[in-house]
C-alpha cells in the first residue's frame, strides 16, 4: 500500500512539474538556443536509460547468453535509430526488443 501512495505521490508532484513550467515559461518565451536543444531531449533521456539498463543487465547476468542476447538487441536498436532517424520507430522496435527478450530468456 505505502509503494501505491509513493507511486501516486511521484506522479502528482511530475504533473505539477510539468504543467507549472509550461504555464509559468511557455516556449515561446525561450530562448532560442534552449528551444532547440530540447529536440535532442528525449533521445538523450532514452539512450541513458538504455544505457543503465544494458550495464544493469550485462552486469548482473551470470549466463553469457543473456549477455550477448541483451547487447544484441541494443546493436539492433542502435542501428534502426541511426539508420531510420525516427524516435517513434525506434522506440517501438525497442519495445519489441524487450519484449522478445523477456519471452526468450524468462
Amino acid at each position: 500500500m505505502t509503494e501505491m501512495v509513493a507511486l501516486l505521490a511521484l506522479a502528482v508532484a511530475s504533473w505539477v512539474l510539468r504543467i507549472g513550467l509550461v504555464v509559468l515559461v511557455p516556449a515561446s518565451r525561450l530562448p532560442d538556443a534552449i528551444r532547440s536543444s530540447l529536440d535532442y531531449l528525449a533521445p538523450a533521456v532514452l539512450a541513458a536509460i538504455l544505457v543503465l539498463d544494458l550495464a544493469g543487465s550485462v552486469s548482473a547476468s551470470a549466463d553469457v547468453v543473456d549477455g550477448v542476447a541483451t547487447l544484441g538487441a541494443a546493436g539492433l536498436i542502435a542501428v534502426v535509430a541511426w539508420r531510420t532517424r525516427n524516435l517513434a520507430l525506434t522506440a517501438m522496435v525497442a519495445l519489441a526488443a524487450v519484449v522478445m527478450l523477456d519471452l526468450i530468456l524468462a
